[in-house]
Formats: C-alpha cells, sequence, structure tokens
C-alpha cells in the first residue's frame, strides 16, 4: 500500500529534494526546480529558495507577470519502510483575465523513475479535490501534446470528475475541470 504526503517545501526534505531533481534532469533533461539548473540548487541556495516556495513567493523563470504566486507542495509517498519525492503540485493563481472566473492552474508534476505507477492520476485527483480549498474552483491543466502519459492521465481524470478540453494550440491542450 502506497501512503501519500502533500508537504510544503522545508529544509528537513532538501536532500530528498535535490535527488528528485537529479532524478528530473536523467530523465527530463533538466531539473523541475523552477527552471533552474541542478547546480544552482546547491547548499548555500537551498534556504531562499524553500522559504520562497512555502511562501508562495517564488516564480519560475519565463512565467508571465500576471502568475500571482503559487500554493506549492512537494509530493511524497511511503513505499514500504522508505518515504520518497516523487513529484508535486502547484496551485498557480493566474490573475490573466481569461482566467478570472476559476482561479488559475493546477500543475502536477511526477519524477522520472516514479511515472507509469498510477502515482500521477491519484496525485492529480487529490489535487483536484483540494483545488476548491486553493480558490481554484475550476482549475485548467495544460499538456503537451508530445506528453501522452500525461495527456491519458488528464483525459482519464476528466472522465472522473468531470471537465473538458477548452483548447488546442501550439501543441498544447487545455483541460478546465469544474469542481
Amino acid at each position: 500500500m502506497v501512503i501519500y504526503y502533500l508537504s510544503a517545501p522545508r529544509m528537513d526534505l532538501v536532500q530528498a529534494f535535490r535527488e528528485a531533481q537529479a532524478d528530473y534532469e536523467r530523465g527530463d533533461g533538466a531539473p523541475d526546480g523552477e527552471g533552474l539548473a541542478l547546480d544552482e540548487l546547491k547548499r548555500g541556495t537551498m534556504r531562499g529558495f524553500v522559504e520562497s516556495q512555502a511562501a508562495g513567493t517564488s516564480m519560475r523563470r519565463g512565467v508571465r507577470p500576471t502568475m500571482a504566486g503559487m500554493d506549492l507542495w512537494w509530493c511524497r509517498a511511503r513505499l514500504g519502510k522508505a518515504t520518497d519525492v516523487i513529484g508535486r503540485v502547484a496551485f498557480r493563481h493566474d490573475l490573466a483575465p481569461a482566467h478570472y472566473d476559476s482561479g488559475g492552474q493546477l500543475w502536477v508534476s511526477i519524477r522520472p523513475s516514479f511515472r507509469g505507477k498510477g502515482h500521477g492520476l491519484r496525485l492529480l485527483l487529490a489535487a483536484l479535490e483540494q483545488a476548491p480549498g486553493k480558490a481554484l474552483r475550476a482549475p485548467i491543466i495544460v499538456v503537451r501534446d508530445d506528453n501522452p502519459a500525461a495527456l491519458a492521465i488528464v483525459q482519464t481524470a476528466t472522465r472522473l470528475v468531470g471537465g473538458e478540453m477548452i483548447w488546442h494550440r501550439s501543441g498544447r491542450r487545455a483541460f478546465r475541470f469544474n469542481i
């Protein structure tokens, strides 16, 4: 049985977070650390990084100015006796006029060595359940066309909890969940 935990970023989880980022770099070619390179996520820089992520003031490189911050959680799973950081969930509050009614976007990321094991769908469903409490009444999830596994997860979630594809352009699809 797998037990999941959503943890606010904290210093006692930094080593597990770094291991997860190294896994992302090996599997995806880059870490999933707000656009930072793996060598930027070193010991001397982690306190400020973790504190800004926990406070929701961290801004991902390349994010447009209408993004008002996020509520970020590191996802951990107890698999047997060990607990690993297996990914993250971010509730991103977007101030673009198209999202005023929904509150923003929901992002779920699973580290490469934990993909294909059912964690993505479970974490997405858990995040959708938490979304209204994070002021996301109809969260939007954007999936790249070149990620068929993520697309399958999101399409399954739309069938299970109610959602629809609202646009498809530039090699990406957006789904809105009405929760």
